[in-house]
C-alpha cells in the first residue's frame, strides 16, 4: 500500500488561528531555568559508523556560535545535562 501526503496551500496573510492542527510559534515554557543549567562532558559517539564506541574527550561545553561547542563542534544536547 502507498503513502499518501496531502499538502494545503494557505494565503500568506492568513493567522494562525486558520490554519488546522498548527503547533504555536510560541516557544515551549520548559521547568528549567537555564541559569541552573550546565553542561558537562560531551557523550558523542564517534566511531558509530564502524560499529565502536569512542568519545572525543571534550571535557566540558564551551559556547560558540548558536547551540554549536566551540571545543568539539557537537551540538549541545550531545553534552551531559547537570542541574544545580
Amino acid at each position: 500500500m502507498k503513502k499518501v501526503v496531502v499538502l494545503r496551500k494557505y494565503a500568506r496573510g492568513s493567522s494562525d488561528e486558520d490554519l488546522p492542527n498548527r503547533p504555536s510559534s510560541r516557544p515551549h515554557s520548559s521547568n528549567v531555568n537555564d541559569n541552573n543549567v550546565r553542561w558537562g562532558a560531551c557523550q558523542k559517539n564517534q566511531a558509530v559508523s564502524t560499529g565502536g564506541h569512542s568519545l572525543d574527550g571534550c571535557i566540558q561545553f564551551v559556547p560558540g556560535s548558536g547551540y554549536a561547542c566551540a571545543s568539539c563542534g557537537c551540538h549541545r544536547n550531545f553534552h551531559k545535562k547537570e542541574e544545580s
